[in-house]
């Protein structure tokens, strides 16, 4: 199979992803303490009113407001769960009203005489009192099916009376780095643990093997044993068409059903992908910025296809000012470009000014000292000072 690139676009991997994976079917049952961050694969309902009854909004005393003709009025001390003509029922915050009763005078309103209680001022029926069904009515779905659980969803499951919540399995995915100079050279293959733990933070669960020597064979058998136990495989470097470039190879004799060599980005232009055995099989660079965006375009968009979510794992951080001019033209200007960007101080309206941190992708430190990243279009190759651009950030990876 040849080895020589054709570039898709960043539209052609998503309907690639669509068309070519489907979303896990699995369903299990998680307890709530362990429900954050989960995918919820059956609608989530309520199973009566709430609240389920009138309550009071107050300490004090529940009366009927035809009883209050002038004021101020006396109204007989009574307890109970009914409330009869010209009486008041003592009620404290939260409990249920007394049936008979339609509104609550505070009891820093009331003054008590004896056996009965003197009301200065007439309220409006319903006063003070939460009414039955006013957070939720019984058959609501309050947390759809597809939703990612956040704090307040798994708050208000627990509100409900539920323990567990019905979610999507996670899909597990391998991460294979290749390099005989990590098994053999001494040199400190690092690249996987950033893939995985952002991984992990969008709900995958990340088998990170060891790496792999520069061998066809050896990679095709890594690659095989990981699709018998995985929904996804990710290789690490050995993309490109060099030398010892062999994880193409590798995976193409496996015997794709479909593929795609190349994406029209920069960094991670050597990002590609094939459908092996049923399963995408993603192959990253091994350099730390462009398996980043690999990460970001290709195999993040895999596991939120995986887990039925929309599939951009990107998230907008605002807006930023462009603090001086950049040029971002060269060699692949009809690509897609992303940039890490560093904040310089603050513009109009608080909105922060930007400039391109400078680095070649064997670099870590600008991830590090990154405020987030941009997206440049296409064909541009001048970022002008003043100019306003959207800031990016993924999960588990910038701190936002």
């Amino acid at each position: 199979m040849a080895v020589l690139f054709k570039y898709v676009d960043v539209g052609y991997v998503r309907s690639f992803i669509t068309d070519n994976v489907a979303p896990i079917g699995d369903v299990e049952k998680v307890g709530l303490d362990e429900a954050y961050g989960r995918v919820v694969a059956v609608d989530v309902r309520v199973n009566e009113d709430v609240p389920p009854r009138e309550l009071s909004h107050v300490d004090g005393f529940a009366v009927r407001v035809e009883d209050i003709g002038r004021v101020p009025a006396r109204l007989r001390l009574s307890k109970g769960s009914s409330l009869g003509a010209g009486e008041a029922v003592p009620v404290r915050t939260g409990w249920p009203v007394p049936s008979g009763s339609n509104a609550v005078i505070p009891v820093e309103s009331v003054r008590i005489d004896g056996g009965f209680v003197k009301v200065f001022y007439k309220p409006p029926r319903m006063y003070e009192v939460i009414p039955k069904g006013i957070d939720f009515r019984r058959g609501e779905v309050v947390v759809s099916r597809g939703a990612e659980l956040m704090a307040q969803d798994v708050m208000v499951i627990a509100s409900l009376g539920y323990e567990a919540v019905d979610v999507v399995r996670r899909p597990v995915v391998t991460v294979i780095p290749t390099g005989t100079e990590y098994v053999e050279g001494g040199g400190r293959e690092f690249t996987s643990y950033l893939v995985c733990s952002v991984l992990r933070a969008y709900g995958a669960l990340c088998r990170r093997e060891q790496p792999v020597p520069d061998d066809v064979g050896l990679i095709a058998r890594a690659v095989d044993e990981a699709l018998r136990a995985s929904d996804a495989v990710a290789t690490l470097g050995g993309a490109s068409i060099g030398n010892t470039d062999f994880t193409w190879r590798a995976v193409t004799s496996l015997r794709p059903a479909k593929y795609f060599r190349g994406v029209k980005m920069q960094p991670g232009k050597v990002t590609s992908a094939a459908i092996v055995k049923g399963k995408p099989v993603v192959l990253l660079p091994g350099l730390p910025e462009s398996a980043f965006a690999g990460l970001t375009y290709v195999l993040l968009p895999v596991v939120r296809r995986l887990l039925g979510l929309p599939m951009d794992p990107k998230i907008r951080l605002g807006y930023g000012v462009i603090g001086r001019d950049s040029y971002v033209g060269g060699k692949y200007l009809p690509f897609m470009r992303t940039r890490f960007v560093k904040g310089v101080g603050e513009g109009d309206e608080g909105m922060p000014v930007v400039e391109v941190i400078e680095s070649v992708s064997y670099m870590v430190s600008p991830m590090l000292r990154s405020l987030g990243f941009i997206e440049i279009p296409p064909h541009v190759g001048l970022l002008r000072r003043g100019e306003v651009v959207a800031l990016y950030g993924i999960r588990g990876f910038l701190r936002v």
